[in-house]
Parts: structure tokens; C-alpha cells; sequence
């Protein structure tokens, strides 16, 4: 088991040392969308911790109030948010937690975590269809969020990283 780091609302969070990988992708091996072009090489130079589930409803509430999602459930992901939202929690949780600690990821580090030093399409590698075992995507997900941690996490013990919701 990968030691994780809790806080008050119950997220965990998992220490992504730095190092370097290629961001982006092939437009036609991974059907790269065009913005993720061309492939380079990324250097993350400072460690930093990445919560190992989505943020879900049952947190977002306990420090928003509220859950604005559409598809309801306390461990589901919360969903239905906007950047200007998201930016709201995390100023809340950084108030209640008196720190300034909490942030997003930046898109490479995302991409960085996200990968877990696969060089592949995928965090397991490069064939589709092992898709199912690691993502909830709309073949599998009957239209909607399920609860996190539900299927197998990255090399980095990271769930969901490559579905359920859209980051």
C-alpha cells in the first residue's frame, strides 16, 4: 500500500516525485487531439502532491455546502463545476485548513501524474483494451459517474485518471 497523506475533509493525497516524461500525443497511435501536439519532452522539477481519488460530492459539500452535481452520490465525482467554482473550493478548503497548500495541478504535471512514468497512451500501456479494468468511459459507465476507486489505479496508486469525469 502507497502511504498517502489525509486531510481534514478525508482526501488522500499521494507524494509524485519530479522527473520528466513526453507530454502530448500521437495524433494517430493515441488520437491525440491537435492541441496535444507536437510530443515534447517536460521536465518536472519539484515534487508535489496530487489527491489519489477525484474530489468527491460528500467533500465538495462538506466544504461547500452544497453538491452541485448531476449525478448524485457521496462518493461519486463531483461533476457540474466550472475552473471559477473549483477555484472557490479551493480557497474555502485552504481557509478552513488555514494553509495556502491546496491548488489544481498544472496541465503537465497532470499529465505527468497521470501517466506514472508510462511512456504509452496509457498508464498500462498502449492496447485499449485493457481500457475497462482502469477507466469508466461511456461503453462502460451506463452514461454516468460511478463512485471513485472502483477499478484499478495507476502505477502512482492514482484512481480514475483516465475517466469518469472530464478534467
Amino acid at each position: 500500500m502507497l502511504a498517502t497523506t489525509p486531510n481534514s475533509i478525508g482526501m488522500d493525497f499521494i507524494a509524485i516525485p519530479p522527473g520528466s516524461f513526453k507530454m502530448g500525443g500521437d495524433k494517430v497511435l493515441e488520437q491525440a487531439e491537435d492541441h496535444e501536439n507536437p510530443v515534447h519532452r517536460v521536465e518536472i522539477r519539484k515534487g508535489f502532491l496530487m489527491s489519489r481519488f477525484t474530489v468527491t460530492q460528500e467533500q465538495w459539500a462538506r466544504v461547500m455546502g452544497t453538491s452541485p452535481s448531476e449525478f448524485a452520490g457521496d462518493l461519486r465525482p463531483v461533476e457540474s463545476v466550472s475552473w471559477h467554482d473549483t477555484q472557490a473550493f479551493i480557497e474555502t478548503l485552504n481557509s478552513k485548513e488555514n494553509t495556502q497548500t491546496y491548488r489544481l495541478p498544472t496541465e503537465a504535471e497532470w499529465e505527468y501524474a497521470a501517466r506514472a512514468g508510462a511512456a504509452a497512451a496509457y498508464t498500462f500501456g498502449r492496447e485499449a483494451s485493457s481500457l475497462n479494468a482502469y477507466a469508466w468511459y461511456k461503453k462502460n459507465s451506463g452514461d454516468q459517474t460511478q463512485p471513485v476507486g472502483q477499478l484499478e489505479p495507476n502505477a502512482w496508486g492514482l484512481y480514475d485518471m483516465h475517466g469518469n469525469v472530464h478534467e
